[in-house]
């Protein structure tokens, strides 16, 4: 395929756009990132896949693509937990502007204006660039996703084609559990696209197969026999809200429902109840004429699938549409064609007035949504690497060192940076590399929970704040006030507001651990600390 010069010009634009709004949260990385580097730092040191060297094997991590790729920059020491990831990021991002624009540019009927204008738009869309520069797996993710698209759209695809999906597929299902819904779609295209398959269908799904099985399948394999368990930990973790939610829930939810509506809000803003009933009736309408024509039902397959994987995942605490990533491109380029479509039923004076005047007015709307939202989440952004570095790791590291105390352990809840940094043995109370807390905490009767605390465990420090004080109930348990003492703690008004509850949280120590010889110490650090 041969790129014009205006079309070079298009995507250098619209990648200096992307780079230059990412830049706004260059000192920003979210800190479940961590967790993944840890584990690509402990395998790269021969230590396994483990949160920390000498503990069990347990998949913490929810994208094992994203996680191998870290290794060889660990290989090499050349992992800065706040610049590779983004380097990588960015690289992956703009590779796959390069790729949905070569893509789009298969399709007959999508012109250069709608190519450029959706580049632009995901350039400027909030969520899009905040997670696919947070240094979690976004960017891979969609990387992988409009490389899949590109290659359902070129014409004769050969025995390689189906080899490729099958990797691509297999890779997608790697990097985030829910990709795995995209090892459906392949099968489903392919049989709506069969007049056009010049080989038989049974010999494109024989290779689409095996390549899948060689790359997901395998890991599928690997995770049993390593970890023995078939979803990662993080799963289990999440349970409650996780995946009986995505078999109970998802296929019950109506076209209008607050989620989707939701989603719709992201791009439209206060709006988004009448963006959703215009681009649904639209369509409708367009179908209904017979204008609905072929080149846009690739799209809308991949539109229906991101925007499905949405529906059925459970609402994300983190802010901005942490799992939408993948919808924005296929929603603007679907968009364009919906209007497109209505604009050409016009006459011919009226058009191109209409579609500038459409156009020009959606950019500056959009301008205005995106703007705020992206200052606003600089200005105060989703829990940070650094800060639980700050407040987790170097605190508690601190406390044990000023306290003499050897082979000391920490209970708490945010795991990147504490992991990363920490001296401690940590044990995470959110459950994602801890299998016992993943399948207690949750629970109703924390009885098991407060023995594997207390009993099993024993850690010398106990962080808890906001849900996860409810959530573990330790003040239920009188061993918790036996057996340890505050270093700073407080009534937490968030579980008062979310639960009715007044419970305190705050920094913990177990009472053994203070002596004679450190008492002195132990008082100075309760004078000093703020919770």
């Amino acid at each position: 395929m041969k790129f014009t010069t205006l079309d070079i010009f298009i995507l250098i634009f619209c990648c200096s756009v992307y780079i230059a709004h990412s830049l706004v949260f260059r000192n920003w990385i979210i800190d479940d990132a961590g967790i993944s580097f840890v584990y690509s730092r402990n395998l790269a040191e021969g230590f396994g896949l483990v949160s920390q060297p000498g503990r069990i094997p347990v998949e913490g991590y929810s994208n094992p693509t994203w996680v191998f790729m870290m290794v060889p920059f660990f290989w090499l020491n050349s992992f800065d937990p706040m610049i590779t990831p983004k380097i990588i990021s960015a690289i992956m991002t703009l590779a796959s502007f390069v790729i949905f624009y070569s893509g789009l540019k298969n399709i007959q009927g999508i012109g250069i204006v709608n190519r450029a204008v959706v580049l632009f738009m995901l350039a400027i869309t909030t969520p899009f660039v905040i997670w696919t520069s947070s240094g979690l797996e976004n960017p891979l993710y969609v990387l992988l996703i409009v490389l899949l698209f590109f290659i359902l759209t070129l014409e004769n695809h050969s025995r390689n084609h189906y080899l490729a999906i099958g990797i691509i597929s297999g890779l997608i299902a790697m990097t985030r559990p829910d990709g795995m819904l995209f090892i459906a779609l392949y099968p489903i295209w392919l049989w709506l696209n069969r007049q056009d398959v010049n080989n038989p269908l049974w010999q494109a799904l024989t290779l689409f197969a095996v390549s899948v099985l060689l790359t997901f399948g395998s890991y599928f394999l690997f995770r049993m026999f390593y970890f023995g368990y078939p979803l990662p930990n993080t799963y289990y973790a999440k349970e409650s809200v996780g995946f009986s939610y995505f078999i109970s829930v998802a296929f019950l939810i109506p076209l209008a429902d607050i989620k989707l509506l939701d989603l719709f809000g992201s791009v439209f803003g206060v709006v988004r109840l009448w963006g959703f009933l215009i681009t649904m009736s639209t369509t409708l309408w367009l179908i209904a004429q017979g204008k609905f024509n072929r080149s846009y039902w690739i799209i809308t397959i991949f539109l229906t699938w991101t925007t499905a994987i949405y529906m059925l995942l459970p609402f994300d605490w983190m802010a901005e549409y942490r799992f939408a990533t993948a919808f924005y491109p296929f929603f603007y380029i679907f968009l364009m064609l919906v209007t497109g479509g209505c604009i050409q039923q016009l006459k011919k004076p009226w058009k191109q007035r209409v579609s500038f005047f459409a156009l020009s007015l959606f950019i500056a709307l959009s301008a205005g949504i995106f703007l705020p939202r992206t200052l606003a989440f600089a200005e105060s952004p989703t829990v940070t690497f650094d800060s639980v570095t700050e407040r987790f790791a170097l605190r508690f590291n601190d406390y044990a060192e000023n306290l003499n105390l050897e082979d000391a352990s920490l209970l708490a809840p945010d795991l990147g940076g504490t992991l990363y940094y920490s001296n401690l043995t940590v044990y995470d109370l959110a459950g994602l590399t801890d299998p016992t807390i993943a399948r207690t905490l949750y629970i109703q009767d924390k009885t098991e929970l407060h023995d594997y605390i207390f009993e099993i465990i024993q850690p010398t420090f106990i962080h808890i704040h906001g849900n996860f004080t409810f959530s573990a109930s330790l003040e239920d348990s009188p061993r918790f006030e036996e057996d340890y003492i505050a270093i700073c703690s407080y009534i937490d008004p968030v579980v008062i507001s979310t639960f009715g509850n007044e419970m305190q949280s705050g920094n913990f120590i177990r009472r053994d651990a203070i002596e004679q010889d450190n008492q002195a110490a132990f008082e100075r650090i309760q004078n000093e600390s703020n919770c």
